[in-house]
């Protein structure tokens, strides 16, 4: 596994087989301030990161288009136009710092949902309203890797890679209750720590239901039981 909290020396961009991953930062600073050549040192040279100084007073439209640049091809073209001029000045103070990140991720599914095993089924929006939304299906793979907990399942599946010592996969949290995922992100922001998280994340299994497919991508939205 890969901290992205640590140094990142892939940060330009690793591909595993189907996977491409990329961490990568920025930083511009205003000239008033005045980079340390030790901080520049550490930024550029341990977290592979750009760090330089800018005008923000007299060329924002070009720290603009750089911080845009910067974020396109970071994300492959995902976001765009990230800032507008406007936002570097709040009640006629500019900005001094700007710190950015970009995380860009795409992979495989180990086992592939298959598409004509699409079905209509009810979803529940968070108002209340029920729409008839394409569900993802499958009885081909008995048991998917998940936990249980008293208002809430895990669902984990992983992506494809060539490497064995490499794994990545997506954990979706889904609360019983069609209403619920308010209470659980509470509940996450008032209990959650480091022993919960290695508890939460331990090995189990339940059988495959129907999932919600919302885009191109197939991105999975919701699990029926």
């Amino acid at each position: 596994m890969i901290d992205l909290a640590s140094p990142f020396n892939e940060s330009n961009g690793v591909s595993i087989g189907e996977l491409d991953l990329s961490f990568v930062n920025a930083a511009w600073v205003a000239q008033s301030l005045k980079l340390k050549p030790s901080f520049q040192e550490i930024v550029e040279g341990v977290y592979h990161a750009i760090a330089k100084e800018v005008d923000f007073a007299n060329k924002a439209k070009q720290v603009v288009a750089e911080v845009n640049a910067w974020a396109e091809t970071a994300t492959r073209g995902l976001i765009r136009n990230l800032l507008t001029a406007e936002a570097l000045k709040v009640k006629n103070e500019y900005a001094a710092l700007i710190l950015a990140n970009a995380l860009y991720f795409k992979g495989t599914w180990a086992q592939l949902f298959d598409t004509s095993k699409t079905k209509q089924r009810v979803f529940h929006l968070l108002d209340g309203e029920k729409v008839h939304v394409p569900f993802m299906t499958s009885n081909r793979f008995e048991r998917y890797l998940y936990n249980k907990f008293e208002d809430f399942k895990i669902l984990k599946l992983p992506y494809k890679t060539s490497q064995p010592t490499r794994k990545f996969a997506m954990h979706f949290f889904l609360p019983d209750a069609k209403d619920g995922l308010k209470n659980l992100l509470q509940m996450f922001k008032s209990n959650l720590n480091t022993s919960t998280s290695d508890s939460i994340l331990s090995t189990r299994k339940f059988p495959t239901s129907g999932f919600r497919d919302s885009s191109s991508s197939s991105s999975l939205k919701h699990w029926r039981r």
